[in-house]
């Protein structure tokens, strides 16, 4: 987007948010799932075993109830794997991914201008609490 240039509507549908998905493959354990969306979303190999848990919380209390658990990876461009990432077309995903400073994260988190999630604004206030 160029300078100036005005956001999308939210009814486009354009948010910030985490790199997200279902806990719905038999067998597999949520580390397990959140390594597999974290390399069709993100585009990095993860293994499942470095996914640290932050916590869990319920997310549209009074409309769905769903319980949201939350995992943070640190990554690097090694762990980069090429042509990967921005999710899946077959379900209707169009991902960009993008890189946050941490330095600039307090203030993204209360820019209320910017669209994003509940979940997103926890887990960069989680972060924000545990950096130096």
């Amino acid at each position: 987007r160029d300078v100036g240039e005005p956001d999308p509507p939210l009814s486009c549908g354009f948010t910030y948010e985490l790199c997200a998905g279902l806990i719905d493959k038999d067998g597999l354990t949520m580390e397990e799932i959140a390594a597999e969306e974290i390399l069709e979303e993100c585009g990095y190999v993860v293994p499942p075993e470095s996914l640290q848990r932050i916590s869990s919380y319920s997310s549209s209390i009074g409309i769905s109830g769903s319980k949201q658990d939350m995992f943070f990876a640190e990554v690097d461009e090694s762990m980069r794997a090429e042509g990967r990432g921005g999710g899946s077309d077959g379900e209707g995903e169009a991902i960009e991914v993008l890189l946050l400073p941490v330095g600039r994260a307090q203030e993204f988190v209360l820019d209320e201008s910017i669209p994003k999630s509940s979940g997103l604004m926890f887990c960069a206030q989680w972060l924000l609490a545990r950096s130096p």
